[in-house]
């Protein structure tokens, strides 16, 4: 049995990207506490959302909900299901926002220390590249933002953010397929807050569908959704300060083909035509990065984290 814990404070990726990728490709027993209402399809658009709730959120249908028997739960009740489910069977409880749930992680953390049939998971999707001390000692410990000093073992392992296939455009179309590009470079420039002019997310995604390239960069941490969203559009990131990303975050991104997108960006920008040769290059640059994508980051693949 799976126990999953979202108890936090507001929006955070990782933590929802799980929780959507378990309802959606998770087979076996789950029991969830409070589920956040913005991961439905039904919640309004006219709620704020952190990054206007783009490709992260109101992607589960809610019929899901009632088919699937999920209810949510209070901290304490919870608790008591944990508790009395891991007194003779095995039990893994996921904690999927360490930083945002202290008082959780320390009652579960005690009662895991006292069962050999609890397997605890903490996941940690924050900026920041701080450690959480008291959880790496008691649980398999998923860190977002990793530094190459945290060494890693069976205990500590890096994660990234991954894209919910639901919301990925040409699933179908293979790794070969470049939509119509009218443009050099899309015109959302992280680097530039007046650029993020665009009021939904179709139109989002589709100045990255209609261009070769699109600017991405670390901004709070290394790992963002841009990244993803970008391919996710078969448009080439290009990302300039990629090679001082430390090697354990974003651990499996294919930095060297990153570091060729780059080179053919920056060897055609202010190119007054695209010649042969740049064409050949896009298309073997960017299959090769949308071979990486399907293959290793979409979300269903969180479910790995199930088989500790």
């Amino acid at each position: 049995m799976i126990f999953f814990t979202s108890q936090i404070q507001g929006e955070d990726y990782l933590s929802d990207l799980i929780l959507q990728s378990i309802l959606t490709h998770f087979r076996g027993d789950v029991t969830f506490s409070s589920i956040p209402e913005y991961i439905w399809s039904v919640y309004p658009s006219k709620l704020k959302l952190y990054g206007r709730g783009y490709s992260v959120y109101r992607n589960i249908d809610k019929r899901q909900k009632k088919k699937n028997h999920i209810i949510s739960r209070s901290e304490q009740t919870f608790i008591e299901e944990v508790s009395a489910y891991s007194k003779h069977k095995k039990t893994t409880i996921i904690i999927s926002s360490i930083w945002r749930s202290q008082q959780m992680f320390d009652i579960l953390a005690k009662l895991a220390k006292r069962r050999e049939t609890i397997t605890l998971i903490c996941i940690d999707g924050e900026d920041h590249n701080s450690l959480h001390e008291k959880a790496i000692e008691s649980s398999y410990y998923f860190k977002r933002e990793l530094l190459n000093k945290q060494k890693l073992s069976d205990r500590i392992q890096p994660i990234s953010f991954l894209f919910p296939e639901v919301k990925s455009p040409f699933i179908t179309a293979g790794v070969s397929f470049i939509p119509r590009k009218t443009v050099f470079l899309a015109p959302c420039d992280p680097r530039n807050k007046a650029s993020y002019t665009f009021e939904t997310e179709s139109a989002y995604y589709n100045q990255y569908k209609s261009a070769y390239f699109a600017i991405t960069t670390s901004k709070g941490g290394w790992d963002c959704m841009r990244h993803y969203e970008i391919l996710a559009n078969h448009c080439l990131p290009v990302f300039p300060n990629i090679t001082n990303k430390p090697a354990l975050t974003m651990a499996n991104y294919p930095t060297e083909l990153q570091i060729r997108a780059n080179n053919l960006f920056w060897q055609y920008s202010g190119s007054q035509t695209l010649d042969k040769k740049f064409f050949l290059l896009y298309e073997s640059i960017l299959s090769k990065m949308l071979e990486w994508f399907y293959r290793k980051s979409l979300s269903n693949q969180y479910i790995n984290l199930l088989k500790i």
